[in-house]
């Protein structure tokens, strides 16, 4: 998200001292409304995403600061949060190394995933050394998906080729790349928060600038006759 303020009208309209503060003000109000936006759209995460987000997520959201030569400022994830952008607009998913260059995917009634919607490290390894399951493309069935499979029954082939007992897919391995819609439109969000919340802050910063100024003034102004 990217927010811009054009104070120039406003300085028009202001007295000479009141307008030399404005930039202070509005740089002010801009940082610490953007902060609490930061501050509450990592709470949201949690309702937002199924399952919540992780603390390697939250901690990835940051912001570009204001200054009174410079008002904009920017909030973003990190770029090892790669993945926050699918989340937000959508797109394509691709595997990565980490994945095995697949993207495993929990088939219904199958393997369950953690509270993140993940699937815990060295999941696939620990099932893979489990004789009741086994992974690749099952004999016999050259259409099957490739993926994790969980044996019930006996193992093995009868001499007709027919398998002794029933198999079934648990976590599909078929994919490197799938369409993700959009989960959660922050952008929008993070817009909607910071606008509700800017007016007041800029009240509040604006008659702290002016304040400070003439505290200022009225230290170093000159009492002598």
């Amino acid at each position: 998200m990217r927010i811009e303020h054009n104070i120039g009208a406003l300085k028009d309209f202001l007295g000479e001292m009141a307008s030399d503060q404005l930039p202070f003000a509005m740089s002010h109000a801009m940082n610490m409304t953007m902060k609490g936006t930061l501050q509450q759209l990592k709470v949201n995460l949690d309702d937002k995403i199924e399952g919540g987000a992780t603390r390697f997520t939250k901690t990835g959201m940051s912001f570009v600061a204001s200054s009174k030569r410079d008002l904009h400022s920017v909030l973003y994830f990190k770029p090892d949060r790669y993945y926050m952008e699918e989340v937000i607009h959508g797109g394509t998913k691709k595997a990565t190394k980490a994945t095995g260059g697949v993207l495993p995917e929990p088939i219904a009634g199958g393997t369950k995933t953690n509270k993140f919607g993940n699937f815990p490290r060295g999941k696939i390894t620990k099932l893979r050394g489990n004789k009741q399951y086994f992974v690749g493309r099952p004999k016999g069935f050259p259409n099957a998906p490739i993926g994790v499979w969980r044996r019930y029954g006996k193992g093995g082939l009868y001499k007709n080729g027919k398998p002794r007992g029933r198999i079934k897919l648990m976590i599909s391995l078929d994919r490197s790349v799938r369409k993700q819609k959009m989960t959660y439109d922050m952008s929008a969000h993070a817009e909607q928060i910071y606008l509700s919340r800017f007016d007041r802050q800029f009240a509040w910063s604006y008659r702290r600038a002016v304040n400070s100024r003439i505290k200022y003034l009225e230290r170093h102004s000159s009492t002598g006759y």
